[in-house]
């Protein structure tokens, strides 16, 4: 995480420091990177790892042991809403097509219930129908005011395409 260079950054009226990622997390924001073979995924291990490992204290039970029934239902959550194409939540992130790989990354963060989702290039390196699902979760992220302006702008201009054009 870069420090800021100037400014403050406010939140519901509230001054945020954001010293570092788990801070960052801990005061609702969460971020899609643009690079998500090297920055977003762990490429050799599951969805699930995938899935949960932004929130993993949510899964602790109160013994500290962690609650697969919890872990495996959020991790469907995700396979489901997301609509990620994958035999198994316990299928390699890495064998998974990029736009399935991006997917339960959005799903990831979803599951930390942020105030605030950054996406960088949500679509970057992903096929058309991926873009489309992609676009249309933004959209309706944005209902929910969770998405920024200028994402928004890119997916009503996709979205507005010609069929033709997809």
């Amino acid at each position: 995480m870069r420090e800021r260079s100037d400014g403050n950054i406010y939140l519901n009226g509230k001054e945020m420091r954001n010293h570092d990622a788990h801070e960052a997390i801990n005061n609702g924001f969460a971020l899609v990177t643009e690079e998500r073979r090297s920055t977003g995924i762990y490429g050799n291990l599951d969805i699930t790892f995938n899935s949960l490992v932004a929130n993993v204290e949510e899964y602790k039970t109160k013994s500290g042991l962690l609650s697969n029934k919890k872990m495996k239902s959020d991790t469907q959550w995700v396979i489901d809403s997301m609509s990620v194409k994958t035999p198994s939540h316990e299928t390699s992130i890495g064998s998974l097509s990029g736009g399935n790989q991006q997917k339960v990354i959005i799903g990831r963060w979803l599951l930390t219930q942020p105030e605030v989702l950054m996406l960088d290039e949500p679509t970057r390196g992903i096929d058309v129908g991926a873009k489309f699902e992609i676009y249309q979760l933004i959209l309706e992220l944005a209902k929910k005011d969770k998405a920024s302006s200028s994402s928004l702008q890119k997916c009503q201009n996709f979205l507005e395409l010609p069929t033709e054009s997809l």
